[in-house]
C-alpha cells in the first residue's frame, strides 16, 4: 500500500464530524507549501514587451469600466450563460 493509498484509508475511516478539521488542516499544509515555492521561486526581471504593456493596459481599462467578475460570482456567471445558450 502506498503513503497515499494510507492516507486515504485513514480520512475514509474518520467520522463526519472531524472531516471539516481534516480539511482546513490539509487545505493549510497545500496553501503553506505553494507559498513557501512561489517565495523560493527566482525574482522575474525580463523586461515587459510592448504586447505585455498593451494587454496590462487593456486589464486595467477593463477593470475601470466595471467589465470584471468576482472570483466568488464566477460560478454563477458561467451557470447563467450556459443556461442561456440552452
Amino acid at each position: 500500500m502506498t503513503q497515499r493509498e494510507a492516507v486515504h484509508d485513514i480520512i475514509d475511516c474518520l467520522p463526519d464530524d472531524l472531516l471539516d478539521q481534516v480539511g482546513e488542516y490539509l487545505g493549510r499544509i497545500r496553501r503553506e507549501r505553494f507559498a513557501a515555492l512561489l517565495a523560493a521561486a527566482p525574482y522575474d526581471d525580463e523586461p515587459l514587451s510592448e504586447a505585455d504593456l498593451v494587454g496590462i493596459a487593456e486589464a486595467e481599462a477593463d477593470v475601470a469600466a466595471g467589465r470584471v467578475v468576482r472570483d466568488r460570482d464566477l460560478d454563477a456567471v458561467l451557470e447563467a450563460m450556459l443556461l442561456a445558450r440552452r
